[in-house]
């Protein structure tokens, strides 16, 4: 009789796993994923020390790989710049949009620019990150610089003393920051030496 209760229970817990809620299926593939992103973002890290490391593991960029790669970033930073504009002509008395609405148009226009800092949290981000990151690789100044010059400051300037934006000055930094952390791990191929070649 022992026997047969055992046998009983063992069979409604096997029919309570297969019978799993939809909602129980999406948390555990969710969380299935967050260890997934967790585990591929130690090994992105353990890859940037050791090219930091040993910069000839990777082949050399050219010069116009890296003025294409460039351009391409150029481009994403034009797009988001006019998406902040955008919304900040919106945000203007008698626009269609509130100040709290702009600072929230402003986080997620910039998304990608803060998803490409988060190196150890965020494995695969959009490609607009993923070219940031490529390119912070690359020539981290030069990518600093476009950013600054092309896209925050101008976001910055556009913010200006809204409460609504108390620290958005200070999570672009920190962002940009962030993506300077990875400070030109890829050695380049210089101009002088191409054209000797």
């Amino acid at each position: 009789e022992e026997k047969v209760d055992k046998e009983k229970d063992k069979k409604e817990e096997e029919k309570e796993e297969e019978e799993e809620t939809p909602t129980k299926q999406r948390l555990g593939r969710h969380r299935m994923l967050l260890q997934l992103n967790r585990d591929v973002v130690v090994l992105q890290s353990e890859l940037r020390t050791l090219v930091a490391q040993r910069p000839c593991t990777l082949d050399q960029v050219s010069p116009r790989q890296k003025a294409e790669l460039f351009s391409l970033v150029a481009e994403i930073l034009s797009s988001a710049r006019l998406a902040v504009g955008r919304a900040w002509r919106s945000s203007l008395p008698g626009g269609a949009v509130k100040e709290a609405t702009f600072a929230e148009a402003v986080l997620s226009k910039l998304s990608f620019v803060f998803a490409a800092g988060a190196w150890e949290k965020v494995a695969l981000p959009s490609l607009d990150a993923r070219l940031l990151r490529m390119a912070s690789l690359v020539d981290c100044k030069l990518l600093q610089n476009l950013l600054w010059e092309d896209l925050l400051r101008h976001t910055v300037s556009l913010a200006g003393g809204r409460d609504a934006v108390p620290d958005l000055a200070a999570r672009l930094k920190t962002a940009a920051a962030a993506l300077g952390s990875a400070g030109g791990a890829i050695p380049s191929i210089s101009s002088e030496s191409e054209a000797g070649e």
